[in-house]
């Protein structure tokens, strides 16, 4: 029970009392507004895959669900002339920035795929739109009642309508898994009917009952609020503070929705029930910090309409969309989270009154929510998320001893929910060998944050990063992206391909390494563990030049580099080169896609939004890379994989393969990105741009030393100035040689610093905040340039086998799961959900 205090209340409205306060009345309508309403992540099974970004609102961080609705007020057949027209009319509206680059990618697809598929796409929407109707209405209207068995049906349905909320906050529950459980309006009508049920006819009748009909009202007052939307900020559960100077308060966003399914008695039987407003604190308490005291939740209603064939229905809910923290000793204003997990508390009090039984009571129903983190800094997120994870999945399973399998199978389901693509089967195997080896290496400790937190961190930073530009989703339900993947049985795959006349081109997320030597004896808990940022990775093998190239895209403009990807399958014929889509077992036509599939993502409207300032030509020097195995670096820096040289140039940018020259666009900015992904590994590893001729152990050798052999290549002046100018260590010696002073506080040390220290920072840089270094061409182009005849035209460059069948059209998109392959079937017997959910009954 919570306390209160009398200036804090305030009664809620009682209509149609004229001497009570009116509640604040909003308005819903249309399928998909009203679903995201009354069944926050809940959705399909069929709603996985491509069309994931059109039909649900709650994955991603990109979406187009609004138009959903928007095809159905236009025209209510939903012909898909209507998607289609809809879906050019967003692409043609949106602004010229940097912003639109993804969406417009992604409204690319979503056209192309509707009009290469429109009778399962018609079929499919119907499904779906179907599957959310009946999930929304009441299918069991005027039911003769059966007491006590409907009142306890009632109650368990309740149970299962909060446990379904409230786990999929993180993780996928299917309607079967989650016991099926019935819709809010089905649930207030059964509290209205079960209300009236007992006021006006079992108590009123039957004096004996009455004792028995006050112990039902209890748990019927008991079962009658329910937390819908757990706490979140955006779609994490990790809320982000902020304080502004000179005041001693914290205020943080975040999201809360609570609904009571009191409204339609409280219609029918005025006079008979009151609601206060809620009351909140933080749990656990600190001495620290508290709550607000004065902040609480009024009560509102919400008129949902699903359609303009179906009348109106009422929903009476309180939401929560900030906290404001404040110290508990004014003189010591300095709060400190640490890395606590938090809940919240809400107090709602209902006042009953009837009259005729000469029965008042004031109930009391507390509600804790999930727990959530509270930070500063958006680069906690991975960390602070892993936590809320873990935290989850021990309360979810009730698990005492560490279980792998348990992990795994909640690991799966959030990657579901936060991607809305389905796993593929090397996916699900590289995180089962991952968790056993974290099992294995951290066995002497006892935890599930001892055990794999290690791991867990750069997992979730990769899942978020998937979500944040949800077009690497799309490239991976439709294969030609590899995600979160074992990148040496990547690499192993592409070397023992079989074609050496078709080239390969991999995608995938930059490597987790993990060295659990140097923190054998070193729990979780007692070490700051931060992964280094995520990068999208691209490998390039030619087998007939027996090697292996690593690219990388630049991060903080990735949607620049995937446009010049894509214009690059558009502009050119490169139908031979193919992309590595499945590392299984199994070595055949389908494990690859082809380059040209990226064309589906192509549309003139790109390059109307997206701009150089110099102009490119976007695939030279790509194709050149593919046939030719050309590379940045010389041998002498390769390892091998088996027998096969193997070029690790994990800063190489792909400005120096989409163009001609390597200045036309921007180059990378940040080292830890295109680094593969080490988590508490010391590297060694010197990842600055640097051509091989000026490769020396003195900045200013690099430039002068005759004995390096390079240096007989031509350097143009401007690379060489544009060089020196990145390298502050190189122009301060310079400068000293011809004695004039370098200014202490020149902005090159500045950009020195932050590129040495490398933060860990969760959002994308903007990018007049980057940092630059150069790319120049060195000696090996040079010498590759010189042995290509200058008179080699377009078509015998690219003179190799274009017979390699193309895929498009024989692989099923990944938007009907029943004919997906190869799609990952979660196994459900992981998780007892019987158990789990008759424990909370």
């Amino acid at each position: 029970m919570f306390p209160s205090k009398s200036k804090n209340k305030r009664l809620a409205a009682r209509s149609p009392s004229p001497s009570s306060y009116t509640f604040t009345l909003t308005h819903r309508s249309g399928l998909f507004e009203c679903y995201q309403f009354l069944s926050p992540n809940e959705y399909s099974e069929k709603t996985f895959g491509l069309l994931a970004f059109l039909v649900r609102s709650s994955v991603g961080e990109i979406n187009f669900s609004p138009i959903m609705d928007e095809v159905e007020k236009r025209n209510q057949s939903g012909s898909l002339i209507d998607y289609v027209k809809v879906l050019e009319e967003k692409r043609t509206g949106l602004p010229i920035n940097e912003a639109s680059i993804e969406k417009c990618l992604m409204l690319n697809r979503l056209i192309s795929c509707i009009k290469q598929n429109i009778a399962e796409i018609l079929t499919l929407f119907s499904d779906i739109r179907l599957d959310m109707k009946l999930k929304l209405v009441d299918q069991l209207i005027n039911q003769t009642i059966n007491y006590p068995n409907d009142f306890r049906r009632r109650e368990l349905d309740f149970n299962h309508r909060r446990n379904a909320q409230d786990m999929r906050r993180l993780f996928y529950l299917s309607h079967k898994e989650a016991k099926e459980p019935p819709s809010f309006i089905h649930l207030q009508n059964r509290v209205t009917e079960h209300l009236s049920y007992l006021i006006d006819d079992k108590m009123r009748y039957d004096s004996k009952f009455r004792d028995t009909g006050i112990k039902e009202l209890t748990n019927i007052m008991s079962n009658s609020f329910m937390i819908v939307t757990q706490p979140h900020f955006g779609i994490n559960p990790v809320i982000i503070y902020d304080r502004k100077a000179g005041n001693t308060e914290y205020t943080a966003k975040v999201s809360v929705t609570i609904f009571s399914l009191l409204h339609d008695f409280m219609q029918t039987h005025p006079n008979t029930i009151e609601l206060y407003d809620i009351e909140m604190s933080l749990w656990p308490s600190s001495p620290l910090y508290k709550l607000d005291e004065s902040q609480t939740l009024s009560w509102k209603t919400c008129q949902i309409q699903i359609s303009s064939d179906d009348r109106p229905r009422m929903i009476q809910y309180a939401e929560l969309s900030f906290i404001t923290i404040i110290p508990a000793n004014k003189n010591n204003p300095r709060m400190h989270f640490s890395d606590a997990l938090h809940s919240l508390k809400f107090a709602i009090k209902v006042h009953m009154n009837l009259p005729e039984y000469k029965f008042s009571q004031i109930y009391q129903i507390p509600l804790e929510s999930s727990s959530f983190a509270i930070t500063s800094h958006h680069n906690h997120i991975p960390y602070m998320l892993s936590k809320v994870i873990l935290d989850d999945i021990r309360r979810f399973s009730k698990i005492s001893t560490i279980d792998m399998n348990v992990v795994l199978n909640f690991l799966i389901r959030y990657f579901k929910h936060r991607t809305g693509v389905l796993p593929y089967d090397f996916f699900k195997n590289y995180i089962e060998n991952e968790l056993k080896r974290a099992q294995n290496e951290r066995k002497n400790f006892h935890t599930l944050e001892d055990v794999f937190m290690d791991f867990l961190i750069p997992f979730v930073h990769q899942v978020e990063f998937m979500a944040r530009h949800p077009i690497l989703s799309m490239f991976y339900a439709d294969r030609l992206f590899l995600g979160i993947c074992n990148s040496d049985r990547a690499a192993d795959f592409m070397i023992r391909s079989s074609d050496p006349d078709s080239p390969i081109v991999g995608l995938r997320m930059n490597s987790i390494k993990i060295d659990y030597k140097s923190i054998a004896s070193s729990p979780a808990a007692n070490r700051s563990i931060k992964p280094y940022s995520c990068a999208v990775r691209v490998d390039i093998y030619n087998k007939r030049m027996k090697k292996l190239q690593y690219r990388t895209f630049d991060t903080n403009i990735l949607p620049n580099d995937i446009v010049k990807f894509v214009t690059t399958a558009h502009t050119e014929k490169a139908s031979y080169i193919r992309v590595l889509s499945n590392i299984d077992n199994s070595n055949n036509m389908g494990n690859y896609r082809l380059f040209t599939d990226f064309e589906e993502y192509y549309h003139d409207r790109l390059h109307e939004i997206y701009r150089t300032n110099e102009k490119y030509k976007p695939i030279t020097n790509l194709i050149l890379n593919v046939e030719n195995g050309d590379d940045d670096v010389d041998d002498d820096g390769s390892s091998t994989i088996g027998d096969y040289p193997r070029s690790d140039t994990p800063n190489t940018n792909l400005a120096d393969i989409f163009s001609d020259n390597p200045y036309s666009v921007p180059p990378s900015c940040t080292p830890s990105s295109s680094q593969e992904y080490f988590t508490n590994v010391p590297t060694n590893q010197d990842y600055t741009t640097i051509p091989p001729y000026v490769q020396s152990n003195s900045p200013i050798n690099n430039v002068s030393s005759s004995s390096n052999q390079q240096l007989n290549q031509p350097i143009n002046n401007e690379d060489l100035i544009r060089y020196t100018l990145s390298r502050p260590d190189l122009l301060t010696q310079l400068l000293q040689r011809i004695t004039i002073q370098y200014p202490q506080q020149n902005p090159i040390y500045q950009n020195q610093q932050a590129y040495e220290t490398t933060p860990l920072q969760y959002q994308q840089s903007p990018l007049n905040q980057r940092m630059t270094s150069p790319i120049i061409p060195n000696s090996q182009n040079n010498s590759n340039q010189n042995f290509i005849p200058s008179n080699l035209t377009r078509t015998q460059l690219c003179s190799v086998s274009e017979n390699l069948p193309n895929e498009s059209s024989t692989v099923p998109l990944q938007f009907i799961t029943t004919q997906q392959t190869p799609s990952m079937a979660i196994n459900e017997d992981l998780i007892d959900f019987d158990k789990l959910f008759a424990s909370s009954d």
